[in-house]
């Protein structure tokens, strides 16, 4: 609460200040890696107040936006709807959602629910990546992460994996323009890409006139 009242107050710098620390940050670690999973706070305006909201922080970061929202039916289509709205008002990509904390069992456990929100995000621009039932096994472990860093994350890694298609999240994210235009670009010489399709037309073509017989598709 005091850095906030310190920052309307003008004593903490300006949000471009806070979201240029972020950019360098998100550099610093991302450097020589292959990619880059940077865990927004809360829901998607908290930081608004300083100008810093995870949309404003996602915009400025250029990355595209999985959106993680408590499981359900109707709420937890609501929920990542209204989320992605938020983002995508800041002009920021959301690539899909995953949902998270289904309960064990009852109406509304994983199995129950994993077909009809499959079968509706099937017709939505946005990909369903996973429904993560609830574990007693990773029980307290984000709290005890926070203060411990031996924590053992393994487990909670192989939960994930086991529910959430983290491959495919990647693909797209390694697919969304923000991505696509941070690949390097090809050699000044490189050689441009071979028209297998139209060689063969040509190749056949030439044949033809020379007055060889060709089989199709050889």
């Amino acid at each position: 609460m005091a850095h906030r009242r310190a920052f309307l107050d003008g004593r903490a710098g300006t949000s471009e200040d806070w979201l240029d620390r972020c950019e360098r940050a998100a550099a610093r670690v991302a450097a020589g890696k292959k990619f880059l999973v940077v865990d927004g706070v809360g829901f998607p305006s908290v930081g608004s107040v300083c100008g810093t909201s995870n949309a404003a922080v996602a915009a400025r970061l250029r990355a595209p936006v999985v959106v993680v929202a408590k499981s359900g039916v109707g709420g937890a289509v609501d929920a990542v709807d209204l989320a992605a709205t938020y983002f995508e008002h800041a002009g920021v990509p959301v690539l899909g959602c995953v949902l998270n904390n289904a309960p064990a069992e009852g109406f509304y456990a994983r199995d129950a629910v994993l077909g009809p929100l499959s079968a509706h995000f099937a017709t939505s621009r946005r990909a369903l990546y996973g429904v993560a039932p609830v574990s007693d096994a990773l029980a307290g472990l984000r709290d005890a992460a926070a203060t411990d860093a031996a924590v053992d994350a393994d487990a909670g890694a192989a939960h994930v994996r086991r529910h959430v298609d983290v491959d495919r999240a990647l693909a797209d994210a390694a697919r969304d323009p923000w991505n696509a235009k941070r690949r390097p670009a090809a050699p000044a010489d490189a050689a441009p890409p071979v028209d297998a399709a139209g060689l063969r037309a040509a190749i056949q073509a030439t044949a033809a006139k020379a007055g060889a017989a060709t089989a199709p598709g050889k």
